[in-house]
């Protein structure tokens, strides 16, 4: 399943479509163009690839009758590096995929496609990713729907700060031998060094007692994502609900890695606590007793609430906040 033979190289800007075998008296109907699902793979934006056969695009094509297109982006250093500069700005693979979605968003017609019908859908870095796009102002437009599956630029190890991105990023320049090296001079450094070396000193960045540790995500650089995410879901004007729109979540799997989180990190990191999104008030009082029993009553009034019925983010102020967590202790 995971072809572990699978050539690396950042050349891998590619995309593969699959469309399914119409009738005949349907090949040629402007009004027969078939939706479009574009798929974003995960892998921690360290490994993977749309190569992949558990990706293999026919049986959902062909099973649901729609056209369904799979990208690569760059990984690692090689996608993500941030040095805040034209160089290595950060958020590359989210640039690569980009690109691709304006290309089937400009191309699709020709593979009997609708272009106003397509959905971007991804698991983990792929779900995260996806979120990404609907944030950013740069991509919005190439696509309709959203299907997030396991990951989003809310969570925790979804996105980084640009100062946190560029520590890490110095530390692999220093780990490949192009440290305190700049401009021209870095550039041709990095140019210099074999690919390998990028992913030996990648290996070297993962903390071995965090709970997903990602040393290159995407990166809160002020362009590709220029606000805070929580702000930038809430301000962008071009999050609009489809009258027809079905909107699904899941329920409380969410717990089972909470359990896990807390337990490996415990009050030592409570900036765990606030990307964490809950949508019914069963689920707020499950999850306040969850974390009461490991976090102080001081850090409970980081959790943030997504209330049913509105469209924007609201935070329990800290009279309510330590009254409900007083009331499910």
């Amino acid at each position: 399943m995971w072809q572990p033979n699978t050539p690396l190289s950042e050349d891998c800007l590619f995309l593969n479509i699959w469309v399914p075998i119409l009738p005949e008296e349907q090949r040629c109907e402007k009004d027969k163009k078939l939706p479009v699902m574009v798929w974003i793979f995960g892998g921690s934006f360290s490994t993977g690839s749309s190569v992949l056969s558990v990706y293999d695009g026919r049986f959902l094509s062909t099973r649901q009758n729609v056209i369904v297109v799979t990208v690569n982006y760059r990984l690692g250093p090689f996608g993500f590096l941030y040095l805040n500069y034209s160089g290595a700005p950060g958020n590359m693979g989210l640039w690569d995929q980009r690109l691709a979605l304006k290309w089937v968003k400009d191309n699709i017609e020709h593979f009997n496609g609708d272009p106003d019908r397509i959905t971007l859908f991804g698991e983990s870095a792929g779900s995260v990713s996806v979120s990404a796009h609907v944030v950013s102002p740069w991509s919005h437009s190439f696509f309709r729907n959203a299907i997030l599956q396991s990951g989003s630029v809310f969570g925790y190890w979804g996105v980084e700060t640009a100062q946190k991105q560029l520590n890490t990023s110095l530390r692999l320049l220093d780990l490949v031998g192009c440290g305190g090296r700049s401009g021209e001079d870095l550039h041709a450094c990095l140019q210099l060094k074999p690919s390998s070396a990028f992913i030996d000193a990648q290996n070297n960045l993962y903390d071995p007692y965090a709970y997903l540790s990602i040393p290159f995500p995407p990166v809160l650089d002020g362009h590709f994502l220029p606000y805070t995410t929580s702000q930038s879901f809430r301000e962008n004007e071009t999050l609009t609900m489809d009258p027809n729109a079905l909107p699904v979540h899941t329920h409380s799997e969410y717990l089972k890695a909470l359990y896990k989180v807390l337990d490996m990190h415990g009050d030592d990191r409570p900036d765990l606590l606030e990307p964490l999104i809950v949508l019914t008030d069963f689920e707020y009082q499950d999850y306040t007793h969850l974390v009461s029993t490991t976090f102080s009553l001081s850090h409970m009034c980081m959790i943030m609430v997504l209330c049913r019925n509105s469209t924007y983010i609201l935070a329990k102020s800290p009279d309510t906040c330590i009254a409900d967590v007083s009331a499910t202790a």
